[in-house]
């Protein structure tokens, strides 16, 4: 038998802010186009289209993605960045780098469908277009100087010489949760946290800051004392400084190699194909690659990696399967309704077909993007992937828990949907 994630959606609510305009704001969409004289490592084949192949490769925590990604991350033709996204909820709410756990995002503290606040929407896919478009100058200080270019650099290649030239010019990976020590008296540490001192949290985020001081309550040996701290100088005024220390690297290794190549894509574990929608529309050059996974592995890993559950599932595995049902199956109803209206721009690819296929699925995949992967591409991937690692969850999961893990599914010959077929034994 086969089995499809299936789960009722509800919408939770969000606490609405106000949209940081002077940080992130919506501009008209410029294709930006090149031409490569040099024997290219992918070659396109759209002959009649000079504009840049932009793609996005939308998944979700513990399903292979970082291991995909290196069909683009190995190459180095292809401009790629690996998770930006984090990036946008630190520079939104003050988050600290890292801590926009994509579960939260995903649902509310009580497991329903969360409500995304149309705030998120517009700078997510703000953000993206301007990486299309390479427009670095749109982008906000936090994403270029986020840990995650140091700690994920051996994923793609590319960024090294950035990283190298941040670090020559005194930036490190602890650069940016050193600005953001005093957030951290007002805005909370990580999606989802409840805070009663949000508005003033906002308020260190956004220019229209006047003050100079912090006044917190904060716990000292034990008791609740007042405590004045004084910052010197805003947040804004630290990030304006540190933009200047950082558009050289900017402009040299980053700006330049996006403009330069022809291919330009994106892997995220932070997105939703309500993004994607409106990237579909405005457009045209645009493609999503929608990554799945069993979810009997993706519950396995997200065990063992604790600190990719969220509130809602940090104590109960069954919780983490649902988590997982619950946000891939809204995003492949959705990615069904966008599949009929935007054809051949969006495609479903499960983990095992890799696994069990690599030369086919790699074979589709080139299809649907229209580049094609040498050799090395496939044998470099196949490298990467950790013999059984996809079917650990046969030994690893009492039968209980895999039960439990069916039971978020629905037959398929009960489903609508075609996605997620996998052996319920």
């Amino acid at each position: 038998m086969f089995g499809v994630c299936n789960h009722s959606i509800n919408n939770g609510d969000y606490g609405h802010v106000q949209q940081p305009v002077d940080r992130i704001s919506p501009t008209q969409q410029v294709l930006v186009t090149t031409n490569l004289t040099k024997e290219l490592f992918v070659k396109t084949r759209m002959k009649d289209n000079t504009s840049p192949i932009h793609i996005w490769l939308l998944s979700y925590q513990r399903s292979g993605s970082s291991v995909i990604s290196s069909l683009f991350g190995d190459n180095p033709y292809i401009f790629f960045l690996y998770e930006p996204l984090d990036s946008i909820y630190t520079a939104l709410y003050g988050l600290s780098p890292g801590w926009a756990v994509p579960a939260d995002l995903a649902v509310n503290r009580n497991g329903t469908l969360r409500k995304m606040p149309n705030i998120e929407k517009e700078s997510v896919t703000t953000f993206l277009k301007n990486i299309y478009e390479c427009e670095f100058d749109k982008l906000p200080t936090e994403f270029f100087i986020h840990p995650f270019w140091w700690q994920f650099m051996n994923w793609t290649e590319q960024v090294k010489p950035y990283v190298s030239c941040l670090s020559a010019s005194g930036v490190s990976v602890k650069t940016l949760s050193y600005m953001q020590r005093y957030l951290r008296i007002f805005c909370g540490i990580r999606t989802g946290y409840i805070s009663g001192r949000q508005v003033k949290c906002l308020g260190k985020l956004w220019p229209n800051y006047r003050g100079q001081e912090l006044l917190s309550r904060i716990m000292i040996a034990g008791k609740l004392r007042f405590v004045h701290v004084n910052t010197k100088k805003s947040y804004i005024t630290s990030l304006r400084e540190m933009r200047k220390k950082c558009n050289y690297c900017i402009n040299k290794h980053l700006r330049v190699k996006c403009i330069d190549t022809r291919v330009r894509a994106v892997k995220t574990v932070r997105g939703t194909m309500d993004e994607a929608e409106v990237l579909l529309e405005n457009d045209p050059n645009f493609k999503v690659v929608h990554l799945l996974r069993d979810p009997r592995g993706v519950t396995r890993s997200r065990m063992k990696a604790t600190w990719s559950r969220g509130f809602y599932d940090a104590h109960k595995e069954e919780r983490t399967a649902h988590v997982y049902c619950t946000t891939a199956l809204q995003d492949y109803k959705t990615s069904e309704r966008l599949r009929r209206k935007y054809p051949q721009r969006l495609m479903h690819i499960m983990l095992e077909d890799f696994i069990s296929e690599p030369e086919e699925t790699l074979a589709g995949l080139s299809d649907f993007l229209g580049i094609s992967f040498n050799e090395d591409t496939l044998h470099n991937l196949i490298k990467r992937m950790r013999p059984g690692f996809v079917d650990k969850w046969r030994h690893e999961l009492s039968s209980d828990l895999v039960d439990i893990i069916n039971r978020e599914s629905v037959y398929l010959a009960e489903s609508r949907f075609d996605v997620f077929v996998f052996p319920l034994t």
